[in-house]
């Protein structure tokens, strides 16, 4: 009676602590690009071309990293999560620097789980910069960049992808976190040919093993990659280029038959959340990208976790200041808007055959065009300047139905005249007021679709698939798991010779279903064997 009463306690007090501690706190990060001091030896002229070819703020890599550090410890999530692009180019000397930030939430007790992004491995572009000129640096292998990160996912991994620098972990009990390395790095250490955005056959399938697994076992699973599964807004690919993976309408629909609801990305350097049903509309995917803290407004996410793990609310903070920079903020819009011009380069960059297909159409009326890709950029930005600054901070911030951007579209569209006159300036009258109207309506082919999504923060916009998701504090329900006691094999609320019997079954091989055979894994070492027994037996003495 005396050990029933042993055990009834031992069963009680797990109960009660896995309701205290129902509630976990994640935090998820992305592309931090940092660049080491280290390897500015002189910022000279190609540091500086570096600095203003994008929106991100690498000359403060390192003391917003340290904000960053410095607010995490502050918080004391669980763990913090962070989805690849962790340096400027791959350089080592970054990814050490990187690893010693991380390591000071390692050693506060804070879980910390990294990808690759396609800035991180095996990079022809790292280089240290010597004032007037720049010097290769060395760049990790895929084996190099484990061995980096040893302690933030790879040592903590319940198992890793053979092919890939994929892994398995458990950042929270009951919650399995399935981290894909998208960017084929393995294969890439021998062929850096290929191309950076992809999983291969062989990671795929293991992906989906993972997660049928996890399901059995009961768990809760989420994944984490650097780049997208689903286009935040419509034409986005065909816009700025291929953010999203290869056979990316593919992997989200076995991503939601294999029960994964929830995936984080980055890359896009937007914080932008969206939902992406199957056809039916009875089954969905939500993929949370998070913004760079590098880029307006230097964003990162927070999660809490219920107790069943089925519930899942966000909230997204910001850094500040900096250690020599009060307002961060307001430094870092400014920074951002005057790297309008960068994103209006990419655009035209991405759709310069669109752009030239329009003006072949009216060739009868307009005769031969002689300006540049570079002039039709500097044109583009003149006549659109306000309304491209405004999207792009609406987009930056997120929920951008809220922002100021009603009327847009219909500003944008009402400037093409000024365009026209920009790029085509001997144009004759007559010929203006017949092109002027035929390129508005081309442009609205070629770019409507694209705004229209955006302005209302909607993907798949006029379709049976739209869907809007708030982008900053949403909270989002799936199915809840059976969170169950360790040793708990049979899952009647007690942990007894049952268990025991039950464990024994299993390490000889009889029959037991999946889920007993999955809890019988007590020390997760991927085998039940006499050491998941000895555990057992200890949690029923209360040891």
């Amino acid at each position: 009676m005396d050990m029933i009463r042993k055990i009834s306690f031992v069963a009680l007090l797990s109960a009660v602590l896995l309701t205290v501690a129902a509630q976990e706190r994640l935090l998820v990060f992305t592309d931090p690009h940092l660049l080491s001091p280290a390897l500015v030896v002189n910022p000279g002229q190609p540091y500086t071309d570096a600095i203003n070819s994008n929106n991100k703020m690498i000359d403060l890599g390192d003391p917003i990293m340290q904000a960053l550090v410095d607010t995490i410890l502050a918080i004391k999530p669980t763990a913090v999560l962070v989805s690849g692009d962790l340096t400027k180019d791959g350089e080592r000397r970054s990814h050490q620097d990187v690893a010693s930030y991380l390591a000071q939430l390692r050693q506060a007790g804070i879980g910390v789980y990294v990808i690759p992004g396609n800035h991180d491995v095996n990079s022809d572009e790292a280089k240290g910069y010597y004032g007037s000129t720049t010097r290769k640096v060395t760049t990790p292998s895929s084996s190099e960049f484990a061995i980096i990160y040893a302690d933030m996912g790879y040592n903590q991994a319940l198992e890793r992808d053979t092919n890939s620098l994929s892994y398995l972990a458990e950042p929270i009990p009951g919650l399995w976190l399935i981290a894909v390395d998208d960017n084929m790095t393995v294969q890439r250490d021998t062929d850096r040919s290929i191309n950076a955005n992809g999983i291969t056959l062989s990671t795929r399938n293991w992906i989906f093993e993972k997660a049928d697994q996890g399901r059995q076992q009961g768990k809760q699973v989420m994944a984490m990659m650097h780049h997208q599964l689903v286009e935040h807004f419509d034409d986005q690919d065909r816009l700025v280029g291929d953010a999203t993976v290869s056979d990316a309408a593919m992997l989200r629909q076995q991503m939601i038959d294999h029960g994964i609801r929830l995936l984080l990305t980055g890359h896009m350097h937007i914080g932008n959340i969206t939902t992406q049903f199957n056809e039916a509309r009875t089954d969905s995917l939500v993929e949370v990208t998070t913004g760079s803290p590098l880029t307006y407004p230097c964003q990162f996410r927070l999660i809490d976790v219920s107790a069943d793990r089925g519930t899942f609310s966000f909230a997204t903070g910001t850094i500040d200041h900096t250690q020599d920079i009060a307002d961060l903020q307001s430094y870092a819009l400014e920074r951002f808007k005057s790297s309008t011009r960068t994103t209006v380069s990419s655009v035209v960059y991405h759709s310069w055959d669109d752009l030239m297909a329009v003006i072949d159409q009216f060739r009868s009326y307009i005769g031969e065009v002689n300006f540049t890709q570079e002039q039709a950029t500097e044109a583009i930005y003149n006549a659109f300047h306000d309304e491209i600054e405004r999207l792009m901070v609406a987009m930056a911030q997120g929920n951008e139905p809220t922002r100021d951007v009603q009327g847009l579209r219909n500003s944008m569209f009402g400037k093409v005249g000024t365009l026209v006159d920009q790029l085509l300036p001997n144009l004759n009258f007559l010929a203006r007021m017949i092109v002027v109207p035929m390129i508005q309506s081309q442009l609205e082919g070629m770019l409507g679709k694209a705004l229209d999504s955006i302005v209302a923060d909607c993907n798949h916009y006029g379709t049976a698939q739209a869907h809007v998701t708030d982008d900053l504090r949403p909270t989002l329900h799936f199915a809840p798991i059976e969170m169950s006691l360790p040793g708990d094999v049979n899952r009647d609320g007690t942990v007894d010779v049952v268990d025991v019997n039950i464990v024994v079954n299993v390490m000889l091989g009889k029959p037991t279903s999946n889920v007993q055979q999955a809890l019988s894994d007590l020390d997760h070492n991927g085998s039940v064997d006499v050491s998941d027994i000895n555990l057992i037996i200890n949690i029923m003495l209360g040891k």
